[in-house]
């Protein structure tokens, strides 16, 4: 899994939370460019998700300690990989997530991670099959995810997003 845009950590709380409760494996990877202090990650996500603060504390000392970008196992099911670098500079490995979170600021504030161009790269990044979601449903972004080659969908949103978008990676394509 690889998110793009790790921000307070929200996402990896909540999908590391579905794999202890499934024990099910993720090796989870997140670029971040500016990673918020590990005291404001760790009140926020408290106050969002507090049925997760196992995980929240140790996140939170992860990050107050941490700067590489190695793996770090939470437990037998989690393993994080945070890389502190520009999302547009990042070496991605090709056919290797079955999903991606594109949780990138906005497409305002960094208009080149919701490009044609850059999605090619996350598109080539996923497995057949594989899965990016995102909350960005505007008419540019849809037309720059098909001219990269994705099948998407529009579907309701969470509480705070009126609508998401998933975009499957055609199996066709290499």
């Amino acid at each position: 899994m690889l998110e793009i845009g790790f921000g307070t950590g929200l996402n990896f709380i909540l999908t590391a939370g579905l794999a202890n409760q499934h024990q099910t494996v993720i090796d989870y990877v997140a670029i971040e460019y500016n990673l918020p202090p590990a005291e404001l990650i760790t009140g926020l996500l408290q106050n969002n998700a507090p049925q997760h603060s196992t995980l929240i504390n140790t996140l939170g000392k992860l990050i107050a300690t941490e700067t590489s970008s190695v793996p770090f196992s939470f437990n037998e099911f989690i393993t994080l990989t945070l890389r502190l670098e520009n999302a547009l500079q990042a070496a991605l490995p090709k056919a290797s997530f079955d999903a991606i979170y594109l949780d990138a600021f906005s497409s305002k504030n960094n208009p080149e991670l919701w490009t044609a161009n850059y999605l090619q790269s996350l598109h080539d990044a996923l497995d057949n099959n594989g899965i990016l979601t995102t909350y960005s449903v505007n008419r540019s972004f849809k037309d720059a995810l098909t001219e990269a080659g994705f099948d998407w969908k529009k579907h309701k949103g969470p509480p705070g997003k009126r609508e998401v978008i998933t975009a499957r990676r055609y199996p066709q394509r290499n």
